[in-house]
């Protein structure tokens, strides 16, 4: 796991038995996963003084490369789920950082991390709290004492900021209605959906997306 401070070379002796891949990850979209998961991960991953190598094992390389397949084949223009198979490739390689470097793993540590990934399925975002449980196959309550467990913010703040980022990529890669924005988030209410951007980004959802104002596919 390379750092922007991380200095590097790679050397490709030819042998085939090798395997190597570069995966390019913004330092906004990473720090953003990070804090998503632990208010400290990625603080500590940047204070690490040594290298950081995470074990690939078997089972963690395949689920990587198959997510890695789908990505290369979903075309350019559909930006949101490009977007999703991003971070769901980055939450495999923090799922391993966290097993072998960070230290804070249990069956419930798992259960959360299992959690935080289900939390960005535009499935379970559009289908709220009942999806959630039903994707986990856990109750309302064990879930909420979960994320008391993790972090300071409940299961409805952790949604709606899964709903809000959600958001955000859809204003950027798609022209269409508001309306339709707050609906594919789990909004049926647009003007609450509204308000809640607001809130949390500082701007209306048709403000952050005149920002982008770059070309989109027009549905």
């Amino acid at each position: 796991l390379l750092r922007p401070k991380d200095v590097h070379t790679y050397v490709d002796f030819g042998l085939n038995n090798v395997f190597h891949r570069d995966i390019i990850c913004q330092r906004e979209l990473f720090e953003n996963i990070c804090n998503f998961i632990h208010p400290q991960l990625f603080d500590n991953i940047l204070q690490q003084k040594d290298y950081i190598k995470l074990p690939l094992f078997n089972e963690n390389f395949y689920i990587v490369e198959n997510l890695i397949n789908h990505y290369v084949a979903v075309p350019l223009e559909e930006k949101e789920l490009r977007h999703s198979y991003i971070k769901s490739i980055v939450f495999q390689f923090l799922n391993i950082y966290l097993d072998h470097v960070f230290n804070l793993r249990s069956d419930d540590n798992k259960l959360y991390a299992r959690l935080l990934q289900a939390l960005h399925n535009p499935s379970v975002l559009q289908g709220g709290i009942d999806a959630l449980v039903q994707a986990l196959n856990f109750s309302h309550g064990h879930i909420c004492r979960l994320i008391k467990q993790h972090t300071n913010h409940t299961l409805i703040e952790l949604l709606t900021m899964a709903r809000i980022e959600y958001a955000t990529q859809l204003l950027k890669s798609l022209d269409v209605p508001i309306n339709d924005i707050a609906y594919s988030v789990g909004y049926e209410s647009a003007s609450h959906f509204i308000q809640l951007f607001r809130q949390k980004m500082g701007v209306t959802p048709l403000q952050y997306r005149k920002q982008f104002s770059t070309q989109r596919p027009v549905m």
